[in-house]
């Protein structure tokens, strides 16, 4: 496979690029971010991805901000294949293939793309590509090769058939494709799951059957025993119901007794109340006498206590009084000071704003100087046209024009005309007149005619290529004079002198410019100015209100001074006043609490007095009401008829007791729920007979015993076949096994011709003592090197990746011959000294005789030693969305 061109439209953040491959080696330059990656992300889309892919990946390509749509080209050499495939993907999606060889074809949509997959399937081990391809990032991963089936023919070719035979490739595809028949080939999973599935649901059947025969038998034993058990009940229910009316009887006695004994204890409790009434009012009277004579001796002793609380208080409200009038003095003091204090404040404050003010009105003046020479630079670069790039143009023309003069020079044909006497003549019209002995030289680059009047005319035409360099002359000489108009210049060193005084203009302007932003200092002009109008009105209302300057400081410093020492004036008579204040406060706290004595201690005397007269006249109104020989009569009268009650009602507790209710009222309930438990029981059983009855007669009618036979021959059918199937797939196995156990050793013999691929050329970057070890898997393992050898992970990092790079040249060149696959760099051997640069260049070189090698690249500097590359320079303008 050969490459031959690739371009882009609007992919990612480039809108146009066109790059066409050698047949060696190609060396793509451009910056980064120019969109080298990009080149390989679009040829892999266009072989992978379908024009309708809807993938994240897809949509990232559409150039940011533009709503149109991306297009990779390719045009390939494969096997006799020759085509150009090209997809446009996201805005208007379309796939086109344009085959020319080995015969015309043309085909769009879904059908290019397979098409085009089909031919590259035939004629690419793309697998090998896809391992061989070094993305930007990854040079340092070795390459995975055991999938490549054209690197093993390959292989197998240069290691002589070293494989006994087992690896042919028509036993191998009927090996598989009977391994498949019977299993997945990734996984191994089995093919015949859905004859096992019918094998399984053919023995479910079968168990379903049996167990349906099984249940009429149960169904037949459970009838008849249902059968029996309702003769057992209907026998037992005449002595149930004898049983539960004789427990009537005696739980109808007992119920009698429980009514009389409640009426007793409901008498007994009414006679209870009302001597416990009567004893309760004989015992509150006599504690309420008791209560009246002690709250009379504590009343008298009251009012012997509360003189003393009286002159107390008296005394602390003329102290109160005294601490008040001191307080408000202090406070006067006080505010006073903290007027000053304020006053200070606001002429500090006028102050700063004044020294701002005059900051501001400097910031103003330095800035419009500022503006001015600004305005005059900016004129000066208005005035001026040239610019370096114009310098440079006239540079290159007045080059042009002394290098066609000096072609010219050595192009033309010198004549010389040399008196031997006085001669007149003429020179392309123009009259000479020359003495004996002088001498007339032109250099004839066009045409000359000498004209000898009245002897002779000679015309002398000098070859065609002189008069061509003058031509050639007179062009460079024409785009000078245009390029010097153009820049409004009359000569090389105008060009230059005003190319200076430019670039100092634009010096000058960007220092002014910076010099303009720092006064600014982030503010504008305008509001720099609105500031200064603010602060000059503030500070005139100020004055103004003030009342002038009197007593103004003179600076921030006499005012900030001034301030110091109000504070300190405040914070003294604060303090003053706070313990003045603090003095009433005590003692305002002890009147307080004096004051409240007094009124808890008259408080206390005006209560206990209330409450000795209510207690008085409740004792009258009682003893008046019921007089003390009534009440003892009473109590007298109630203990009597309560012993009688206690005495009969005890009777009849002993009475019930004989009777023993809990044990009647048991045996009662227990006869009754057993015969509701009877009665229920034989309903239930004769409900289950009559469903087991009518089970049976339609289980009859069913034909069980043939489902069952049934049933078992269709499980001995689908079991035959199920293992009749698994030993087919169980043999299949075996040799597809077997087979594949014998190519992998066979494939162990192409580990020789690979490592001397690779060793071959690493020895012209390593020298001759270089070896490398290669796994079972063709992955490198280790490298010796003047006979010492490290594992592959142990080496530097330039070490394994110019090991990658040269094991996938190697198999690169290996597959040459079977038409083979380009090998894409990208971005590769940025960890490698020069001398490894130089050596690799030329190990890169070698292989490009044998297949196509693409190298994307930002530092042109590095593949320089790559002799016969041809290098291809992109400077595709991309957004940050390019690689």
């Amino acid at each position: 496979m050969r490459l031959r061109r690739l371009a882009l439209e609007n992919w990612r953040g480039i809108e146009g690029c066109d790059v066409r491959f050698a047949d060696g080696v190609t060396i793509v330059e451009g910056p980064n971010e120019a969109g080298k990656s990009t080149l390989v992300e679009a040829l892999l889309t266009l072989v992978r991805e379908l024009d309708s892919s809807k993938k994240q990946a897809i949509r990232a390509v559409m150039p940011v901000g533009r709503d149109v749509g991306s297009t990779v080209t390719a045009e390939i050499e494969t096997g006799d294949y020759r085509f150009v495939y090209s997809k446009t993907y996201n805005k208007s999606p379309q796939t086109t293939l344009d085959i020319s060889a080995p015969r015309r074809e043309q085909v769009t949509g879904r059908e290019a793309h397979e098409r085009a997959e089909a031919i590259l399937n035939e004629t690419v081990d793309l697998a090998l590509w896809e391992a061989l391809l070094t993305e930007q990032g990854a040079s340092l991963a070795p390459a995975d090769l055991r999938d490549s089936e054209g690197l093993s023919n390959a292989l197998d070719e240069a290691a002589g058939h070293a494989a006994t035979g087992v690896e042919d490739m028509d036993l191998l595809d009927a090996a598989r494709a009977e391994y498949e028949r019977y299993h997945t080939l990734k996984t191994g999973k089995p093919k015949f799951a859905r004859l096992e599935q019918d094998f399984d649901a053919a023995v479910a059947a079968r168990d379903a059957a049996a167990a349906a025969l099984a249940e009429v038998e149960r169904d037949a034993a459970e009838h008849d025993r249902l059968q029996a058990d309702a003769r057992r009940r209907r026998e037992t229910l005449p002595d149930l119901r004898a049983k539960l009316a004789e427990h009537e009887r005696s739980w109808q006695s007992v119920a009698k007794l429980r009514q009389e004994l409640e009426l007793a204890e409901t008498r007994l409790a009414g006679v209870a109340a009302e001597a416990a009434a009567a004893r309760k009012a004989r015992q509150e009277r006599k504690s309420l006498a008791d209560a009246i004579a002690t709250d009379e001796k504590a009343l008298a002793g009251q009012k012997e206590r509360q003189q003393p609380l009286a002159d107390r208080a008296a005394e602390l409200a003329k102290k109160m009084d005294s601490a008040h009038r001191v307080a408000e003095d202090k406070r006067g003091h006080r505010n006073a000071a903290l007027e000053r204090v304020e006053a200070m404040h606001r002429d500090l404050a006028y102050l700063e704003e004044r020294n701002r003010l005059t900051d501001n009105e400097k910031r103003l003046q330095e800035h419009a100087a500022v503006s001015e020479q600004l305005k005059r630079d900016s004129k000066t670069l208005n005035d001026i046209a040239i610019d370096d790039a114009g310098l440079e143009s006239i540079r290159n023309a007045s080059h042009e024009l002394d290098k066609a003069r000096s072609k010219r020079d050595l192009a033309a044909t010198a004549v010389t005309v040399t008196a031997e006497q006085s001669l007149d003549f003429t020179i392309d019209d123009e009259d000479v007149r020359l003495v004996k002995g002088e001498a007339e030289k032109r250099t004839i680059a066009s045409g000359l005619e000498i004209r000898f009047p009245g002897t002779a005319s000679v015309r002398i035409a000098p070859p065609r290529t002189a008069a061509e360099l003058e031509a050639d002359l007179e062009e460079a000489g024409t785009a000078l004079a245009s390029a010097l108009q153009r820049y409004r210049v009359a000569s090389l060193d105008e060009a230059i002198e005003q190319n200076e005084a430019r670039r100092n203009a634009e010096a000058e302007t960007k220092r002014l410019r910076a010099r303009a932003a720092e006064i600014l200092a982030g503010d504008s002009a305008e509001e720099i100015g609105e500031a200064v109008r603010s602060l000059r009105r503030r500070c005139d209302e100020y004055l103004e209100k003030r009342g002038g300057d009197d007593g103004l400081p003179e600076d921030r410093m006499a005012a900030r001074e001034a301030l110091t020492a109000a504070e300190k004036a405040l914070r003294d008579a604060e303090s003053a006043y706070e313990t003045a204040r603090q003095r009433e406060t005590d003692i305002r706290g002890e009147h307080a609490e004096a004051d409240a004595a007094l009124r808890e201690a008259r408080e206390a005397l005006i209560g206990r007095e209330a409450t000795l007269r209510d207690k008085q006249q409740r004792l009258a109104a009682a003893r008046e009401e019921t007089p003390e020989e009534a009440l003892e009569a009473r109590v007298r009268d109630a203990a009597g008829r309560l012993d009688k009650l206690e005495a009969a009602t005890a009777e009849l507790h002993r009475r019930l007791d004989e009777l023993d209710p809990d044990s009647v009222e048991t045996l009662y309930t227990n006869a009754r729920d057993a015969l509701t438990r009877a009665e229920r029981d034989l309903a239930r059983t004769e409900q289950q007979l009559a469903v087991l009855h009518d089970r049976l007669e339609r289980a009859q009618a069913d034909g069980r015993h043939e489902a069952l036979e049934a049933a078992e021959r269709r499980v001995e059918d689908t079991g035959a076949e199920l293992a009749a199937t698994r030993r087919r797939a169980a043999a299949a196995e075996r040799l597809w096994t077997m087979l594949n156990q014998h190519r992998d050793a066979a494939r162990q013999a192409y580990v020789a011709p690979l490592r001397a691929a690779i060793e071959k050329l690493g020895r012209i970057v390593f020298g001759q003592s270089f070896e490398v070890a290669i796994g079972d898997d063709w992955r490198l393992e280790s490298r010796t090197l003047d006979d010492r050898t490290l594992p592959f992970e142990s080496l530097s990092i330039g070490a394994r990746e110019q090991l990658g790079i040269l094991a996938r040249l190697a198999a690169a060149r290996i597959v040459a011959e079977q038409g083979g696959v380009p090998l894409i760099i990208d971005d590769a051997l940025g960890f490698s000294d020069p001398s490894r640069l130089e050596t690799m260049g030329a190990a890169i070189a070698a292989s490009g005789k044998d297949c196509q090698i693409i190298i994307l690249t930002c530092t042109p500097g590095r593949f320089a030693h790559v002799g016969s590359a041809e290098v291809v320079r992109i400077a595709g303008t991309v957004d940050s969305t390019a690689s």
